[in-house]
This record gives C-alpha cells, structure tokens and sequence, in this order.
C-alpha cells in the first residue's frame, strides 16, 4: 500500500513601492495523497504532452536533490506541482508565463491549452481498492475580485466553485484548517499556521486530494524480514525491516547506465511504482545526474516481465523540500520578484509569489490485494532467479500508465528509525 500527503503552498504578495499600499494575495494548495480529480472536457493527453512533463518532472527532481543533503530522503509530486503552476499560468502574462511555459517544454502551446491538457491528467479513478479523490475550492475576499476570464478558466478547467471569505475574522484559519482536515479525510491538521494571513489577505486556492493504493501483488507480511541496508560504502549498515516477494515482475537490466529496473504494479494497473537501483552502492549520484526523459523510455523498451526474488524496504518519510529555489532553478523566475506579471488574476501587475512550500509524505509496505489470477501458469520457470535486492539507495516513481506521466518522483537513502520495531 502507499500513502502519499502532499501539501503545496505559494504566498503571492504585491510589489513594494512608496506610493502604494500593499495587500497579500496567498495561495495555499493542499494536495494529501496524490492525483487531481479534475475533469477537463475536450482534452486529451498526447504523447508530448507526456514526454513534455516527464522532462520538468526529471528537471525538477534533479534541482531539488541538489539542494539538500547528499543523504536526505526526498519525495514530491511534480504532476500536482504542473497543476498549481497551470492554474498560475492562466493568470500569468508576458516573460512570466512564458518562464513557466519554457519549464514545462510546452513553449509551442497557448496558455489555456496548457491548462486544458494539464486537467486532463488529473481525472479521478477509483475501483480495484483504490481511492482516488480530490476538491479544488477557491476562497475570495468580499473585496478582491477575480479577472471573468480567471475565475471562468478556474471553474471549467479546474472544476475549482470560488467562495466569498472574511480573512479578518479570528476563526477564519480554524475554519479553512477544518476544511483542509474533513477534505483530506483526517490527514492534513492545522495547515494554515496562526497568523499567516489577515484581513490584507485576498485569495487562497485549495486543492486537497487523497489516494489509497493497494498493490496487484500483494508482500506476504509474514516473509518480511529485517535486514541491513547500506546508506554508502563510509557508512555502517542500518537494520531495516524488508518486504520480500517472489513473482513475476516487468524487470529492465540496463548496463550502458549501470542499473536495473522494477515495476510494482497496483490494483487496476492504472498506477504504478518504478524503483531504479544503481548496481553500486555509491551510484546514487550519478544516476541521478543522468536520469532523464530518454533513459525512461530506454527502460520502458527494456522492460521483460520475469519471475524475480523482491527485497525492498518498508518506508515511510516527510519531506519539504525548497520548491522556490527548485522552481528557480528550472528557469521560473520572474514569478518570485517584481518583474512578475500576474495581471490576468486581478489585472493587476504589482502581485508576484513570495514564497512556494511543499510537503509529502509517503509510505510504503506490504499490504495489497493479489491478483485474481495466478501469474505462475503464464510463464516458464527457469533455473536462476534473478534478484532485485534494494538494500542501498535508489530513486523510486509513482507512474500512471494511462498517460504514461510521471505522478511522484524521490528517493530513498536512509531509513528511518520508526520502521526497525515494525
């Protein structure tokens, strides 16, 4: 089963000047547990679509991991990431969106398109122990008002029903963090911190979404074991409880980039976990600075479903990596200083982000539900099991096979101590 808690959050603010009076206009995105059910009629997700996010998903992951520790677990959502940039993008004019347009490799696109087709990721699903559920909200000042053409976009492409709000009240954030709690069926409480906004406070854009995946192939929780997982070669070994399975998997052995590849499919086979091990216990590196668009596809050719011996650890971690400086670092820049044009929200030019925060969590363990049908009949046994052991660090994927995107990227290095007692 894996349970992923995301929560984004972009502070917008006006430009300073003497002559001005500024207010706050403050975007919280609170997305728990992957995937946006958003319906978008008329649109349809191509394969450059697909190959276009998969390149700021790979982009985007490389900037974060360079700038945190070179041990430090990481897990974000860069589907749920493309959304909140799309819903700014259609506010954005000029440079501001054309940064984010260049980032996303959709240069060739006009804005609504981009919009349009970025929904269109995002439907819901649901079935085969699987949850799939989300809310976009947009809450209002009674004195701040949206551009028509945002508000429609807003509605018709995010399925996003704007509510008038008085942000100067006190219980105002009491109110949203319980909005946030019933949304996000218990996961997220208190969000918003007290004093975050006031009543200079104009706009939050809410999204919360919850997903619970069970595996096709279930780990029997008996078989897991604790064995030790080795962060580098300077490192002592780590005892760390292992899930372990035996069964047929789609397997890639990728020589030319030193790897191999997993596919752990969930119920339905709509989504899917992909674990990229480097074959030494120091490539973590190196993988990382050449994952890209091509090496996935090249691991999609390669794919061999085979009956293959599983160890993987059970895990589960936070991470809140610096998304503005990764967000910079991909080329969206104006967007966090005052050359910002956000004139299609309010048409208004002095608004830009002040800030952009992110947070996951992700587990990961046995449970799952087993496939009607037996694997075993299909497939000829051979004498030599290969294994998949990932007993050092390795970049993990959360992909959707039915748009062939990428809907969480990280990486695990170091376990964490709650795993070891089970």
């Amino acid at each position: 089963m894996i349970c992923i808690q995301f929560i984004n959050q972009l502070l917008i603010n006006r430009s300073t000047s003497a002559q001005k009076e500024r207010t706050f206009l403050e975007q919280f995105f609170v997305l728990a547990v992957f995937l946006d059910a958003i319906e978008c009629n008329n649109c349809t997700v191509g394969s450059s679509l697909s190959t276009s996010l998969t390149k700021f998903s790979v982009s985007l992951y490389q900037a974060t991991s360079k700038s945190i520790g070179k041990y430090d677990n990481i897990v974000l959502s860069p589907s749920s990431i493309s959304l909140v940039l799309a819903m700014t993008l259609i506010g954005a004019r000029g440079n501001t969106a054309n940064q984010i347009k260049k980032a996303f490799h959709m240069t060739f696109q006009d804005d609504e398109t981009i919009a349009c087709n970025i929904g269109a990721l995002n439907r819901p699903a649901k079935g085969n122990g699987n949850i799939l559920s989300s809310v976009n909200r947009v809450l209002v000042s009674d004195e701040f008002r949206l551009t028509e053409s945002f508000r429609s976009t807003l509605q018709n492409q995010f399925t996003a029903t704007a509510e008038n709000i008085n942000f100067s009240l006190p219980l105002t954030i009491e109110t949203i963090n319980k909005q946030i709690e019933k949304l996000t069926n218990d996961k997220i409480t208190n969000l918003i911190p007290k004093g975050s906004f006031g009543a200079q406070t104009k706009l939050i854009l809410l999204n919360a979404i919850y997903f619970k995946g069970n595996w096709l192939k279930a780990f029997d929780s008996t078989k897991s074991q604790v064995s030790p997982f080795y962060v580098s070669p300077n490192h002592k070994p780590i005892p760390t409880k292992m899930m372990v399975s035996r069964n047929y998997f789609r397997t890639a052995f990728i020589n030319e980039a030193n790897l191999q590849a997993l596919e752990l499919p969930y119920s339905g086979s709509q989504f899917s976990m992909v674990i990229l091990l480097p074959n030494r216990l120091n490539g973590l590196a190196l993988l990382e600075s050449s994952l890209s668009s091509k090496l996935l596809d090249l691991i999609d050719r390669r794919w061999n479903k085979i009956q293959v011996d599983v160890v993987i650890p059970i895990f589960k971690f936070e991470s809140s990596p610096d998304l503005k400086r990764a967000l910079r670092s991909v080329g969206i820049v104006d967007l966090f200083n005052d050359d910002a044009d956000l004139s299609g929200i309010s048409g208004s030019k002095d608004l830009y982000v002040t800030d952009a925060f992110h947070r996951t969590i992700i587990e990961v363990n046995e449970k799952g539900t087993e496939a009607a049908a037996a694997t075993a009949r299909s497939f000829r046994r051979t004498p030599f099991i290969p294994k998949f052991v990932a007993d050092h660090p390795f970049i993990f994927l959360i992909r959707d096979t039915r748009t062939n995107t990428i809907r969480f990227v990280g990486r695990f290095c170091k376990p964490e101590k709650i795993w070891l007692d089970g």
